[in-house]
């Protein structure tokens, strides 16, 4: 069902209701006022009738109308004032009619009598009848206006909704451009829907973009190991070559399968930070982490002649994973010490607001703000797999960490705020 079809449902159902209820109460009232004013019109037809019955001497009264009786009672038995609703065959009318009648007791020279006056409905009836039927009218009319008003004003409304419903349809994420074109409005819900609507789509896009690269660039990572592999026991396979050289292609073989192992590791690792799988939180004393690492790191860095310093800082503590925390320092070491020179200097600063990891090492050939995105490397490094930094960069975004890389020659700085 549609939602202008439902939405005028529910209005056409709301406004008739409205009217029903309407309509009976002022029926009701109407009829109750119409009572009330023929009751008073009684009162004062029995007033004028015992004035002019006390006028005249005529010592025993009594008649009998279709309109109107007079009867003597005796004084024993006075009746009631009381007013009720009859029905009567009416003369004139040539049928039954109602009737409102009036019945109470009247002195007249010291003689009780019970008069009764009646007053035909039919009137009445007919006048309550006639506004039924023109308020039945006047419904009909109002239902026809509205529904054909209201129907062209809530298309007009919602023109733009569907206008947006429509250019999203026709949206295709491989094929289209950045974005899609959104109706100007003035309505604000559908001003923020068509924000959201937009921010959405460009997100969705960078996203398909980024897979899309992603593919391709983990394909052809994957490609360069396995064709090695396979050359290799090619090779082997065709037992042309002597002990040695069998040996050497094993060994170039078993190294195109620990990078393959590698990337395996590191894929996973990314897939998991992004999904956020690593839930288990605690307080970490990260400068004490940071020097744990620094050892182990330091003899690395002594075999390329590098200098590893750690500056003397104050106990530092984050609540995050404490296996992320590692690979985020490891990572960090690691790509100081990949892109480096000899002789070189690595330098960490760590405060309470963040920490700086700066390595000599030669000016970038891509872009820097590319450094972070899969399978990036500066330079033609065969040992970097190219997402060191696109985890660190993940574990950043996962604890909501801003991430920033300048060079400042001959200084690689990797700045991170808590």
């Amino acid at each position: 069902m549609k939602l202008l079809t439902k939405t005028r449902r529910y209005y056409l159902s709301l406004f008739l209701s409205i009217l029903a209820i309407w309509t009976i109460i002022f029926a009701v009232a109407f009829h109750y006022l119409m009572i009330d004013s023929v009751d008073e019109a009684l009162i004062n037809q029995k007033e004028l009738i015992v004035s002019e019955l006390k006028q005249q001497q005529t010592p025993h009264l009594q008649f009998s109308n279709e309109l109107m009786s007079l009867k003597p009672v005796d004084k024993t038995k006075s009746v009631a004032t009381s007013f009720s609703n009859i029905r009567m065959f009416s003369r004139a009318e040539k049928e039954e009619i109602p009737f409102r009648q009036y019945k109470t007791t009247i002195i007249i020279n010291h003689h009780p009598y019970v008069l009764i006056i009646r007053k035909s409905l039919l009137e009445h009836d007919d006048l309550i009848m006639t506004i039924l039927l023109t308020e039945v009218l006047l419904i009909l009319l109002l239902f026809i206006g509205f529904y054909f008003v209201n129907n062209r004003i809530l298309y007009q409304l919602w023109e733009p909704f569907y206008q947006t419903l429509k250019n999203i349809k026709q949206y295709n994420l491989a094929s289209s451009g950045i974005g899609v074109e959104f109706p100007e409005t003035d309505i604000n819900e559908f001003q923020d829907l068509n924000k959201e609507l937009e921010r959405m789509i460009k997100k969705i896009r960078k996203d398909y973009i980024n897979l899309k690269e992603f593919t391709e660039n983990a394909s052809h990572e994957l490609q360069t190991p396995l064709s090695v592999i396979k050359s290799k026991i090619e090779l082997i396979m065709q037992g042309e070559l002597n002990k040695e050289g069998e040996i050497q292609l094993i060994s170039d073989a078993y190294e195109a399968t620990g990078k393959l192992a590698k990337l395996n590791q590191a894929l996973l690792l990314l897939a998991k930070i992004e999904n956020n799988q690593y839930q288990q939180h605690q307080e970490i004393d990260l400068t004490e982490m940071l020097r744990e690492k620094a050892d182990i790191y330091r003899e690395f860095a002594a075999m390329r002649g590098l200098k590893l310093e750690l500056d003397d800082f104050a106990s530092v503590k984050l609540k995050m994973n404490n296996y992320l925390a590692e690979v985020l320092l490891n990572n960090l070491l690691s790509n100081s010490i990949k892109h480096n020179y000899e002789d070189g200097n690595i330098e960490y600063i760590l405060t309470d607001e963040s920490l700086i990891a700066k390595n000599t090492g030669y000016e970038p050939d891509i872009q820097p703000e590319k450094l972070f995105n899969r399978f990036q490397k500066s330079g033609n490094s065969q040992q970097s797999i190219g997402l060191g930094l696109a985890i660190v960069k993940a574990i950043c975004n996962l604890y909501h960490f801003e991430i920033r890389y300048t060079f400042k020659n001959p200084y690689h700085i990797i700045e991170i705020k808590f």
